[in-house]
């Protein structure tokens, strides 16, 4: 994974950002039409309300850093094989998660990937205003300076889970370069799928840069 930057890496921005924008309209949550395949004990209120892709796309924010006055967006996806296909069902009073087999699934994935992308590359992203933050570093420092916590929720519980490992993918951290792509790995046991999971990014000081939520119910 640490070759020399070539093929997307390498693209125009306008061209790479085009690339990015497409991957995430293509994998985002669809809703569907039918409820085949999704068993036969299901309540007849209960309403398909989308299924997942895997990956599954997670947003987009963004920070203005000054005194540089460059913005840095930041994207995360969830990643995990069992969560591809997954259907969620959902009524005013409750829902359930199946597989395609029609099978139930009671737990999140006993371990999850998120992947984090902080670019600084102009973007087109529409609708994402930025929020300013304060930093000494220089662009290049910054990108590699990120932290990463996920939250679960459930009920009036939280818990913290810290990461059982970062990976930096791509462009090697000797290389200067002005986007950084995280893989950023969680073990996730017997997490009910009712409960809410909040990944969590911060600066090299601790600061909090953004959020992103994944629940399924």
């Amino acid at each position: 994974m640490s070759k020399p930057a070539t093929s997307a890496s390498m693209l125009k921005p306008q061209m790479r950002l085009a690339l990015a924008v497409a991957v995430l309209t293509s994998i985002v949550l669809q809703p569907a039409l039918l409820r085949a395949g999704a068993g036969d004990d299901l309540a007849d209120d209960q309403e398909l309300a989308f299924f997942f892709h895997n990956p599954v796309p997670l947003g987009v924010d963004a920070v203005r850093l000054q005194p540089m006055k460059k913005t840095v967006y930041i994207l995360a996806s969830a990643e995990n094989p069992s969560l591809d296909g997954v259907h969620i069902f959902r009524s005013p009073h409750k829902g359930r998660v199946v597989r395609v087999d029609g099978s139930a699934v009671k737990y999140y994935p006993d371990n999850l990937d998120f992947r984090v992308t902080a670019t600084s590359i102009p973007s087109d992203f529409l609708g994402v205003e930025p929020y300013e933050t304060e930093t000494k570093q220089d662009i290049n420092t910054f990108l590699l300076g990120m932290k990463f916590k996920l939250k679960v929720f459930r009920g009036l519980t939280m818990k913290e889970l810290k990461p059982k490992n970062i990976k930096l993918i791509g462009v090697p951290a000797q290389q200067d370069f002005n986007e950084r792509v995280y893989r950023v790995s969680f073990d996730t046991p017997e997490i009910p799928v009712d409960a809410r999971l909040v990944l969590e990014v911060f600066d090299a000081t601790g600061a909090r840069l953004t959020r992103f939520h994944f629940e399924m119910l």
